[in-house]
């Protein structure tokens, strides 16, 4: 208890930060990237092993942000013998915010 009432009296324990997923750091870093231009349009990002070691967490989680930063546009995934993550041709056209969780609601019934 006394470290819930020390954590209330600090001055930014109000301020609504709150720790992002490993998912949504991973994202966050890769889609900054691509804003800052590290990562320039139609460049092949790294594989999903090298990429998972380089920030320190598993292939999966990697492989989840690359489908999702794929989704939002900023990166598209080719096939073939060049195939592989490449920067979207446009990513600026994308959100480049991590996507926050929505809640999902039930379309209205009119009774």
């Amino acid at each position: 208890m006394a470290s819930t009432a020390r954590a209330e009296t600090l001055p930014f324990a109000t301020l609504g930060v709150s720790r992002l997923s490993a998912l949504e750091a991973v994202r966050a870093r890769i889609a900054l990237a691509v804003d800052l231009g590290l990562l320039a349009p139609g460049e092949r990002l790294p594989g999903n092993a090298q990429i998972a070691a380089a920030l320190g967490v598993g292939e999966i989680t990697v492989r989840r942000a690359l489908v999702s930063l794929c989704a939002d546009g900023v990166l598209e995934r080719r096939r073939g013998r060049n195939g592989g993550t490449h920067v979207a041709e446009n990513p600026n056209a994308a959100p480049s915010s991590p996507r926050t969780p929505t809640a999902r609601t039930r379309p209205s019934s009119s009774v």
